[in-house]
């Protein structure tokens, strides 16, 4: 099961469009050993475009979208989660059992399979994979998903093609468990693992050659500020449903462009095939300028990404004014007025022309299995968040200015992506929403990397404007961010103190994870929502709509719900006549 990934350069969210049943599936289940996709024409080359270069292509410590849409293509899981309708599918693995308890996975590999440089893959490999993902030294962040229970899984290799993970505890996802954990070669990469160095294989300097997967794709070429270059990998497994050998494309490249702005020119002028993940305003240009006979302009609705406000909610500052502000932040009435006087409808029009969806509670309403319709959606009120902040002990003093019971005036500053400019337009409208309370915010702009260093490591800031792409759509994605031991538990990384609303989350989140009634599931994690909307821990702000532009003639491309976003049926993309390159 994934964990959820920060939002930096990417500003558009994914679209879920279906519910999925097996979502809820309990007891054995059996995987289907069906390995084919759809027809399409062999040849041409695809270019897409992104706003950032992959950090590092290891499968077992990529944090970054770029980075693990990169390996994606190079790699193959066991399963996989159906990036359009969020279903369990077969991958490496043909078939797979659960028993009903959901603790044992018996998986079986297909038969004959091979690596991008023709050698065969095994159970070793897989069992080499699932035990470096486990390994402290590594540093996976998957390393805590795998270790249900609090405790690793016991790994049984069977023979060449059957293997065995028994978990310490009732899982309730079953094999979600296994999406996006690739299978790596293990005679390269088995010695950086005894030596302690797999954490650091593999980086943006790696030849090339020396990268080995059992994806759809081979890396060819990459060039540092320019593109990344993929070609077929004769030896991928799936194939149509003519039985020819998958993927269609001879290459995918991928060009590298710092902004929204420089990608829509390169479409216009016809070097670009596809742009995903489009700042609403650069898709509604795009949308008036081009022709609908060359392109297909798609807006999938809103996604799975919640984009909110975080304050600092952490105790035990040094500094005498942290401290005071962080007293007021503590408080969920200061935090309940700071969520009403925000006005999501603005938002919304001024900063994504309409396409966004405004959200009050942190699982967007295209997440149909988990959303808590019933939940309500308080107005935009600055009346209502005056009543709170006075509750709280805030009153208006001279010029107009909010002061707190000792007549000092609160202001804080609020960090946001430099790169992002919805961020920054959303900034500059909440700090207008809290003038009109007498509250003073500051803007601090700040590179990704060094806002997420203030906020989960040094801890150093007041308020943030973030994001989160959850891993999958299923809850148990989102522990991370909720257990208050979570390495994504962003009000409060490493609490000295829990109050009894995040006690009560912890509870629920492990309880939903175990249980194996989809009922009492559904039930805990509504409980999650409501008590999230009650203290409002996430001041909670717009779910972003998916929006694509795809030159006409590519066949099968459907937006993926999930990573990879533009490229969740690479192996099946495919031109017909008019759209070869």
């Amino acid at each position: 099961m994934k964990s959820p990934r920060w939002r930096g350069w990417q500003v558009a969210g994914l679209a879920l469009l279906a519910c999925v049943a097996s979502d809820f599936a309990i007891g054995a289940v059996a995987g289907s050993a069906a390995a084919s996709g759809p027809t399409g024409r062999f040849g041409g080359t695809l270019v897409v475009s992104q706003r950032a270069e992959p950090r590092t292509f290891n499968p077992f410590t990529a944090l970054d979208v770029p980075s693990r849409d990169a390996i994606r293509l190079l790699m193959a899981d066991l399963v996989s989660i159906d990036r359009s309708d969020l279903g369990t599918v077969p991958a490496l693995a043909e078939s797979w059992t659960i028993d009903p308890d959901r603790r044992t996975l018996d998986v079986v590999l297909r038969p004959g399979l091979r690596f991008s440089d023709g050698s065969p893959l095994t159970t070793d490999d897989v069992v080499f994979s699932l035990e470096a993902h486990l390994d402290p030294r590594v540093g996976s962040p998957q390393r805590e998903s795998l270790a249900v229970g609090g405790r690793p899984p016991r790994i049984v290799r069977l023979d060449e093609r059957r293997l065995r993970i028994e978990l310490a505890a009732t899982y309730a996802p079953g094999e979600r468990l296994l999406d996006s954990i690739f299978v790596v070669p293990r005679r390269l990469l088995e010695p950086r693992l005894r030596d302690g160095s797999l954490g650091t294989a593999w980086g943006p300097g790696t030849p090339v050659g020396e990268l080995v997967g059992a994806g759809p794709y081979r890396l060819q070429a990459y060039e540092p500020g320019k593109r990344l270059v993929y070609e077929r990998n004769p030896h991928y497994w799936k194939r149509d449903e003519g039985g020819r050998r998958l993927p269609f494309l001879d290459r995918i490249e991928i060009r590298f462009f710092g902004d929204a702005e420089s990608e829509a020119l390169q479409l216009r002028a016809g070097q670009i095939d596809l742009l995903a993940r489009l700042p609403a305003k650069t898709f509604s240009a795009l949308q008036q300028r081009l022709p609908a006979s060359r392109y297909r302009f798609q807006d999938a609705g809103p996604g799975l990404d919640y984009h909110f406000l975080v304050f600092n909610l952490g105790s035990g500052a040094t500094d005498a004014t942290q401290r005071r502000r962080q007293g007021w932040f503590r408080d969920p009435r200061f935090r309940r007025a700071v969520s009403q006087a925000a006005d999501r409808d603005a938002i919304v029009r001024l900063v994504y022309d309409g396409r966004a969806a405004p959200i009050w509670q942190p699982v967007s309403p295209a997440n149909r299995p988990w959303f808590d319709a019933s939940l309500p959606r308080p107005s935009h009120s600055i009346v209502a968040a005056r009543q709170d902040l006075a509750a709280a002990g805030f009153r208006v003093g001279a010029e107009g200015a909010l002061v707190d019971r000792d007549g000092v005036a609160v202001t804080f500053t609020l960090l946001a992506n430099s790169a992002n400019p919805q961020h920054l337009k959303i900034a500059a409208i909440l700090t207008q929403d809290l003038r009109s309370l007498g509250i003073g915010v500051q803007v601090v702009p700040l590179e990704f990397r060094s806002l997420l260093d203030r906020v989960l490591s040094r801890r150093d800031h007041d308020a943030a404007l973030m994001a989160l792409a959850p891993g999958d759509s299923d809850p148990a994605s989102e522990m991370n961010v909720w257990l208050s031991s979570g390495r994504s538990h962003v009000w409060d990384p490493q609490p000295a103190q829990n109050p009894d609303w995040q006690l009560e989350i912890d509870a629920l989140m492990r309880s939903q994870l175990v249980t194996t009634d989809p009922r009492q599931r559904r039930r805990a994690y509504q409980r999650v929502q409501q008590v999230a909307q009650r203290e409002m821990p996430l001041v909670c702000l717009v779910s972003p709509h998916m929006l694509t532009v795809v030159r006409r003639g590519l066949r099968n491309f459907r937006p993926g719900l999930l990573p990879p976003f533009a490229l969740a049926d690479a192996d099946v993309l495919s031109w017909d006549e008019n759209g070869t390159r």
